[in-house]
């Protein structure tokens, strides 16, 4: 069984001053809500919305145990 269940998809957060400029920065958030006990690997991948089949430019994995 999942010990992670996702309860949306990504919140974008763009920076404070930022004034809507495109290529400012910004925060994405995820939430999860634990419903087992276990681990689960995250795995997030950072590329452009329109870029499907190209490699993301950069990657993190996230061990999460659930106890």
């Amino acid at each position: 069984t999942e010990s992670l269940t996702r309860l949306a998809a990504g919140e974008y957060s763009q920076d404070v001053g930022a004034d809507g400029k495109s290529g400012a920065g910004g925060t994405e958030s995820w939430y999860f809500q634990a419903s087992a006990t276990g681990a689960e690997e995250l795995r997030f991948e950072y590329r452009r919305p329109w870029e499907e089949n190209v490699p993301a430019a950069k990657s993190a994995n996230y061990t999460v145990k659930v106890r």
